[in-house]
């Protein structure tokens, strides 16, 4: 069975994807997506008060 977790990081894309595949376990892979977040995602990823190079893993989606 597949397990899918979603991460945000703050970083650019391409910096994005090494920084989460840093944090998850070792043969894992990791994709961005490309979507427009609600205003109510923005203001949770607004309040994780991440600093730049920071990753972090939603526990709910």
């Amino acid at each position: 069975m597949k397990k899918t977790q979603i991460w945000v990081a703050r970083a650019k894309p391409s910096q994005a994807l090494t920084l989460v595949l840093a944090a998850v376990p070792e043969g894992w892979t990791a994709e961005l997506l490309d979507l427009a977040l609600t205003v109510e995602q923005q203001r949770m990823f607004e309040e994780l008060k991440l600093d730049p190079g920071d990753a972090y893993r939603l526990d709910k989606v």
